[in-house]
């Protein structure tokens, strides 16, 4: 996996960007200034994959879907989603459930071997502990 295998996916996703009224800016230019970071997530990812994968806050879908074609059995959950996200994620077959981790009980617990939180944290004003406990009752493989 290297990170121009990711850019070059990506470009093919944002052939078809997410509205920028929904994403809240301008897809393109997030992803030219978190391709690495989000790079160095996936990298983190076990390999074997045979493991399900819960990515939470996952819009616009970069992470959920590179992990996709990578080969990995992905969901995602957020707390808002948007048409675009819901479609793009409905094309890569990506289930996208609704769900708020700061308030929310995660109905799937020790249902995936690993959970992406990234870029999520600094949203959470509400309990951010009860959304750490939320991801830490998902086992062992949170990332």
């Amino acid at each position: 996996m290297r990170l121009r295998e990711f850019e070059s996916m990506m470009k093919e996703v944002m052939e078809n960007p997410l509205d920028d009224d929904e994403f809240g800016g301008s897809e393109v230019e997030y992803f030219r200034i978190s391709k690495h970071r989000q790079f160095h997530t996936i990298s983190l990812i076990p390999r074997d994959r045979n493991i399900k994968i819960l990515d939470i806050g996952s819009e616009p879908g970069h992470i959920a879907i590179f992990v996709k074609t990578l080969g990995y059995d992905v969901t995602t959950a957020s707390v808002n989603l948007v048409s675009s996200f819901k479609q793009r994620m409905s094309r890569y077959d990506i289930s996208a459930d609704i769900i708020n981790i700061e308030t929310d009980n995660v109905k799937y617990s020790n249902m995936y071997d690993c959970v992406i939180f990234s870029e999520v944290i600094e949203h959470l004003f509400l309990d951010p502990l009860h959304a750490l406990e939320q991801i830490k009752s998902q086992g062992p493989g949170s990332l």
